[in-house]
Formats: C-alpha cells, structure tokens, sequence
C-alpha cells in the first residue's frame, strides 16, 4: 500500500523537533508540501535541513500557537503560500513544569491549558474555513496515553491530554457532516526532548547525574512495555501520514494509542 498525498498542503504545529518532526518528516516523504510551526528559528531552522527535498520545498513559519493571533498568521502563511490547507496536525504542546499537584501552581495549570488545548482550539477555528474547501480534509490530534491513565506527577499536562481526547471526538462530530474526519492520537512513552527535560528535571531533584538517570528511566520504562522499549517519534509519524490519506476515508473519531503495547486497549 502506497500512501501518496501528493499536492496535499499540511500545518504541524510544533513540529521543529520530536514527534512533531518525525510527523512533518512523514508527510513529506509521502509528498505533502508540509508547513512546520514552532517558537525557535533555530528550531525550524535545522527542522527544514531534515525534511525531504519537495516541489514546493517546506515552510517554516515562527510563531507561538499559545496565542491566537500568532496561529492566524502562521495559517495564513500557510495557505498563502500553498494555495490552500488539507491537513491539519495539532502537535504543539507540553508540560512547561514539571510536579506533582501540590508543587504546581495556578500559572502553571493555566500556562499548560493554553498550550495544550487552547492551541488545538485556535488552530482548528483558523483552519476550518480552509478545510472546507478541501477535497480531503483531515484533522489530527496529538494526545497522550496519560489523558486515559495519569501517572503521579505532572497532573496539569495529563488534565490537558484528557481534553484534547475529548475535543477531538466533539471536532469529529462536529464536522462530519461536512466531511472533514478527526482523530486523536495517544503516545506512550517517547523519548523526545520533551522527555529527556523531565528525566533532567528529576535527575536535579535527586542530585543524580543526568546520564545515570536516563538509562534508569529507559530502564525501568521499558520494562513496563510488552514490547520492550520505549517508542521514537518516529513510531508515530507514519500514522498520522495513513490518517491524512485516502486509504483512511472512513476513519473519524478514533483515539490511536501508540505505546508497545502498554496500555492494551483492545
């Protein structure tokens, strides 16, 4: 089975590094003119060096998708420089701190929703009009295994992956009147930079070595998944590609959980 989504235009917020760049780096193997939105230019910057060589090459657009009026304008960019939008890829997100629910403090519950949910609101309400004009419109959600099953740290981050499941099966319903299909997927445990802060974090609190630390945390994570190792973004790309294709016309309102098998959803 061959994915081709030649001349398909597609936006991955946060999509400079981690999973959001093994998702641009997907598309674009599968022919997409990909736009790639994150906050650092030397971010996107080495982001573009990584992406396949297409007609037309890759977008870069720098902006902070925590705030509306900055996602306008990177989706904007977008379509004015593809002549258009099909897919849509809400990837952006994180922790921002990191503890447990007595160390958090209001900023941070609020810094955090704003990141993680309120980010897919104003990405969505940007690109709808363009999507409707779309022949293949997709939405994709990025969440989290913990959105179903919170560990002990982190309750403002795994809150936040709980409603991003939650908005995407309302999108899917919302909008399947008109065609554009939405799904959500839920990774397990990746190793992304997102990640390797946390296990920083930790190491700080413990006054371990950092390095001590992570082959502790991969260690012990591992152990915990029936395929035996942690995932790699790239263990999530090549979904969201399927799921932007036609080969997933009749998929809409499903949570995909990536995780080796962890979580065992069947």
């Amino acid at each position: 089975m061959k994915i081709d989504l030649t001349g398909r235009v597609a936006l991955v917020t946060g999509g400079s590094k981690g999973i959001g760049l093994a998702i641009a780096q997907a598309l674009a193997e599968c022919d997409a003119n990909v736009s790639v939105v994150a906050r650092s230019p030397a971010d996107l910057s080495s982001a573009l060096e990584t992406l396949p060589a297409t007609t037309p090459a890759p977008l870069a657009v720098c902006a902070d998708v925590a705030v509306s009026e900055e996602v306008e304008r990177a989706v904007s960019e977008t379509a004015d420089h593809f002549g258009g939008l099909d897919i849509v890829v809400c990837n952006a997100g994180g922790a921002g701190t990191f503890g447990a629910f007595e160390d958090l403090s209001e900023a941070d519950w609020e810094n955090t929703f704003r990141l993680n949910v309120m980010h897919a609101v104003f990405t969505v309400k940007a690109t709808l009009p363009f999507l409707r004009l779309s022949a293949s419109p997709r939405i994709v959600l990025i969440a989290s295994t913990s959105g179903f099953e919170p560990g002990l740290m982190n309750p403002h981050y795994t809150t936040t992956k709980a409603a991003t499941i939650n908005l995407a099966k309302y999108l899917s319903r919302a909008y399947a009147g008109e065609g554009i299909l939405v799904n959500v997927i839920c990774p397990g445990p990746i190793m992304t930079p997102a990640m390797s802060s946390f296990v920083s974090h930790q190491a700080a609190q413990v006054g371990e070595p950092v390095d001590e630390m992570q082959v502790e945390f991969e260690t012990r994570e591992a152990a915990k998944v029936p395929l035996g190792r942690i995932g790699a973004p790239r263990d999530v790309g090549p979904l969201v590609a399927f799921l932007a294709s036609d080969h997933a016309g009749w998929i809409t309102g499903s949570a995909f959980t990536v995780d080796g098998g962890k979580s065992a959803r069947i």
